[in-house]
C-alpha cells in the first residue's frame, strides 16, 4: 500500500495505472481486479460484476469474507433488488458519467427505505458507494467501492483519473479471451468438465436457459448459473453461444 498512499500524486496515479494494465493479461482479470483495488484502497468492500445481454450470465467478484452459502445468498437477493440501486434508472436513462456516488442521484433517507439498503447494504455497515461503470457491446461492467464512513473526494478523483486505464484493460481481457479460446478450438484436443457441468452443458446446447435447466435437473436456478460461470471459465469464453462452439473440444471428467 505504501507505494499508492498518495492517490492524487502523478506518481501514485502512474504506479496505480501500470499495475491497471498489467491484469489485462491475468487469467482471470475480474479477481486480480478486486485484489488489486483492495490493496491500493484498503478498508473497503470492494465488488466487480460483469453481465452479459445476450445470455444469463451474472458474474460477481468481491473480497467479502463469506462462505459460499452465503455467498450464494447474497447474489441471490442482489439479483432481486439490485434495479433499486439509483444507478440502474441512471443508466437505463442514459446517464453517461462513469464515476457515480450513489448519493448523488438520490437522498440518503429515500436510499434508506429500500430493501437493497436493508437488505445487503445495513448487514455489513455499507453507508456509502461509488460505482464506476465500464460498458463494452453486450457487456456492462461494474466496479463499486463500499464503506461504512464517506467515501474521501481523494478516492473518488483517484477513481476518475483511472477510469480510463479500467476500460482499456478490460477491452484487452476480453480480446485475449477470444483470441485463447479460438487457439483452444485448434490447438486443444479436450476441455474436461465435472459430469454436472456435461448436464447443464448438454441442456445449454439443446437452446435451455438456466431456469429451465434449474427445473429439469432439480437443482437451484443460482447452483445452475454457477456451473454455466464454471463452463464458460472453463471454454474461455463471455457467453453461451461462445462456449457451444467449443463444444467439440469438450470432454469428462474432473479438473
Amino acid at each position: 500500500m505504501e507505494e499508492f498512499r498518495n492517490l492524487a500524486s502523478s506518481d501514485g496515479l502512474l504506479k496505480a495505472s501500470s499495475r491497471i494494465l498489467e491484469l489485462a493479461r491475468t487469467e482471470d482479470f475480474a479477481r486480480s481486479l478486486v485484489d488489486l483495488i483492495t490493496e491500493i484502497i484498503p478498508g473497503c468492500i470492494v465488488a466487480f460484476d460483469e453481465c452479459h445481454s445476450d445470455s444469463d450470465y451474472i458474474r460477481l467478484t468481491h473480497n467479502m469474507p463469506t462462505d459460499e452459502a452465503e455467498t450464494q445468498r447474497v447474489f441471490s437477493r442482489l439479483g432481486e433488488v439490485y434495479q433499486q440501486s439509483p444507478v440502474y434508472p441512471y443508466y437505463l436513462n442514459g446517464g453517461k458519467i462513469p464515476v457515480i456516488d450513489i448519493y448523488s442521484l438520490t437522498s440518503r433517507t429515500a436510499f434508506k427505505r429500500t430493501d437493497l439498503y436493508q437488505d445487503i447494504f445495513k448487514p455489513r455497515s455499507i453507508t456509502d458507494q461509488i460505482c464506476v461503470t465500464l460498458e463494452r457491446a453486450k457487456q456492462t461492467s461494474t466496479l463499486t467501492i463500499n464503506r461504512d464512513a464517506r467515501i474521501s473526494a481523494q478516492t473518488v478523483a483517484f477513481l476518475k483519473a483511472i477510469t480510463p486505464q479500467l476500460q482499456t484493460a478490460l477491452a484487452i481481457s476480453r480480446e485475449l479471451q477470444e483470441l485463447r479460446a479460438r487457439c483452444g478450438v485448434a490447438c486443444s484436443p479436450q476441455i474436461a468438465l465435472t459430469p454436472r457441468e456435461k448436464e447443464v452443458f448438454h441442456w445449454m446446447h439443446d437452446g435451455k436457459r438456466n431456469r429451465e435447466i434449474a427445473l429439469i435437473l432439480n437443482r437451484s436456478e443460482r447452483t445452475i448459473e454457477k456451473h454455466v460461470e464454471s463452463i464458460l471459465r472453463k471454454t474461455g469464453t463471455e457467453t453461451r453461444t461462445g462456449a457451444i462452439s467449443n463444444g467439440l473440444n469438450l470432454s469428462g471428467g474432473s479438473t
